[in-house]
C-alpha cells in the first residue's frame, strides 16, 4: 500500500512538472534593440521589422484612425508589409480602441501585389490593445494578435497567417 501511493504521488508530481499549457509553451518574444519595431510570432517563426523607413504609423485626425504598418523596403525582390488599422475614441482611451481590418502584401516590382492576406469576417479582427501613446513625440506602442486569410484571387483553399504575441513601436504621422 506504501509503495502504491508512493508511486502515484511520484507519477502525479511528474506529470505536473511536465504539463504546459498553450501560452506556455510559446515563449514571449524579447523586445528588439531597434527604437522602432513591428514584431511577432508568424505561423510559428519570428517576424521582426525595424527602421524608422519601413515601420512607421499614420494618424488621420478627421476619423481618428491609426494605421501601423511593419515592412522592410530596403529588401531586393518580395517586400513583405503588415498593416494594422484601428480606431480611437474622441478622447483617447487606450483601453476603448475598436480594430478594424488587417493585411498582409507581398509586393515586388515597387507596387506589385504578389500575394495578399487580410481581415475576414471568418478569422475575426485582429486583437489590438495599445499600452502607450505620446502624442507630443507622436510614438504609439501596443501588442496584437491577428488571424489572416490569403484572398481567393490567389488560391481557393482556405490559407491563413497567424500572428501572435504580437508588438509595436513606432512613430507616426499625423494627417486631417
Amino acid at each position: 500500500m506504501n509503495y502504491f501511493s508512493t508511486l502515484l504521488a511520484a507519477t502525479l508530481l511528474a506529470s505536473s512538472l511536465t504539463a504546459c499549457d498553450k501560452d506556455s509553451a510559446e515563449p514571449l518574444l524579447e523586445e528588439p534593440q531597434a527604437e522602432f519595431y513591428v514584431q511577432a510570432r508568424q505561423n510559428d517563426n519570428v517576424w521582426l521589422k525595424t527602421g524608422v523607413t519601413g515601420v512607421y504609423g499614420n494618424y488621420y485626425k478627421s476619423k481618428r484612425t491609426f494605421f501601423v504598418t511593419g515592412a522592410d523596403p530596403q529588401s531586393i525582390g518580395i517586400v513583405e508589409k503588415l498593416t494594422l488599422s484601428f480606431s480611437m475614441p474622441k478622447r483617447q482611451l487606450l483601453s476603448s480602441i475598436q480594430a478594424l481590418p488587417a493585411t498582409w502584401l507581398e509586393i515586388g516590382g515597387g507596387d506589385m501585389i504578389f500575394n495578399q492576406f487580410m481581415s475576414t469576417t471568418a478569422q475575426g479582427l485582429p486583437t489590438i490593445q495599445v499600452t502607450q501613446l505620446d502624442t507630443i513625440n507622436r510614438i504609439i506602442e501596443g501588442r496584437f494578435e491577428a488571424t489572416l486569410q490569403r484572398d481567393d484571387f490567389y488560391t481557393k483553399q482556405v490559407e491563413l497567417k497567424r500572428f501572435k504575441s504580437g508588438t509595436f513601436r513606432v512613430q507616426y504621422y499625423e494627417h486631417d
